[in-house]
């Protein structure tokens, strides 16, 4: 009957370690029957846990705020468009809406936007149907590349030292672009960096 809601902020993780083991930045911490320990670790200090009863979980105000999640409600241009379409920010901070969309932060919203090939400066209702959809593809191979791409049992941040970066723009500002060889440009966008090639994701769309 118990349970707990857990916010990771930008950098928090649960790892698993040996009891005894001493853990950088450890804020809670989870003692298993086996021995182990489940260490919550937040250098930033930008994440929260909280206890509720299970049966409250639901129908917290910050859980039933959240939008539409494409992993578990699936995503179609259709329901992208009413989730969003209706947004007067950029396209990519509006993504970044988590009461829009739930799970889509600042890197997985820059790579889906590379994917769809859309400027992240574009207003959503300029969206023709096409790009809707090219943005829906976009969005749910993105989070499957990025589960994919998470093979080992603790999240590794792109920004950790001796991380290597996997993603084909985030990160990569005056490099090639992956598709056409222009270099990746960057500028910041609702208080956070956007990476974008200016060929494949033209401001103006195409007619």
């Amino acid at each position: 009957g118990r349970a707990a809601l857990a916010h990771l902020g930008m950098t928090g993780k649960f790892v698993r370690r040996p009891i005894g083991h001493v853990e950088p930045y450890s804020r809670a911490r989870f003692h298993l029957d086996d021995g182990q320990v489940i260490h919550y670790r937040d250098p930033r200090l930008f994440g929260r846990i909280e206890p509720v009863p299970s049966e409250a979980l639901p129908e917290l105000p910050v859980v039933r705020a959240l939008g539409i999640d494409p992993m578990v409600d699936g995503l179609t241009a259709r329901s992208l468009a009413r989730a969003v379409g209706t947004s007067k920010q950029d396209l990519k901070v509006a993504l970044m809406d988590q009461s829009r969309i739930a799970g889509l932060g600042n890197i997985h919203a820059a790579e889906a936007l590379f994917r769809a090939r859309l400027h992240p400066s574009r207003k959503p209702a300029t969206l023709r149907p096409d790009e809707w959809r090219r943005l829906a593809r976009g969005i749910r191979s993105t989070l499957k590349f990025a589960l994919e791409s998470e093979d080992s049992e603790e999240i590794e941040y792109v920004e950790e030292p001796g991380a290597e970066n996997p993603f084909r723009i985030y990160g990569r500002a005056g490099e090639p672009c992956p598709v056409c060889r222009t270099r990746v440009q960057s500028f910041t966008q609702g208080g956070r960096t956007t990476y974008f090639c200016p060929r494949c994701q033209p401001r103006k769309r195409k007619r």
